[in-house]
């Protein structure tokens, strides 16, 4: 699943490389001392990590646009601390139809990654934990609506 978004959404060997200092902050960023700092070379060891440490709980986002699709500025994925995986993309300023194009990506995101929940946000950080997701679907949902 994890191989396929990113296959999906980009060149995933352009995607692969990430910067020589690069580093990943487990749990609270590494900040209570509770997870080590861990360097990494590669997409790949990002998602060796994630899927062997599943409630390590950090975030990957590709540090450049370079590799995506036209449509698409940044991709992300978020090991929560409750073992699951948050799925996010962020567009390219498609103007006027960019409410269509997000509907379009996000149904992409639940083909590709069979993720059984999704929502359009505005400029907002992938949530934390399970709860926070179903909470933000909610909020989001309810500014959709208003």
């Amino acid at each position: 699943m994890l191989e396929r978004y990113f296959a999906h959404f980009g060149d995933r060997a352009i995607l692969e490389r990430v910067p020589d200092d690069y580093e990943i902050y487990p749990r609270l960023g590494g900040q209570d001392g509770s997870e080590p700092v861990l360097p990494v070379g590669s997409l790949t060891e990002v998602l060796r990590i994630g899927v062997e440490h599943p409630k390590y709980g950090f975030t990957h986002y590709t540090y450049t646009n370079d590799g995506l699709r036209s449509d698409l500025h940044r991709v992300h994925v978020r090991f929560t601390p409750d073992g699951k995986v948050i799925f996010g993309i962020a567009m390219a300023d498609t103007g006027e139809g960019s409410y269509a194009c997000a509907c379009q990506i996000r149904d992409e995101m639940i083909l590709v990654t069979q993720a059984h929940k999704a929502f359009i946000g505005y400029k907002y950080p992938p949530s934390n934990d399970e709860a926070e997701f179903d909470a933000d679907m909610i909020m989001w949902q309810n500014i959709g609506d208003a």
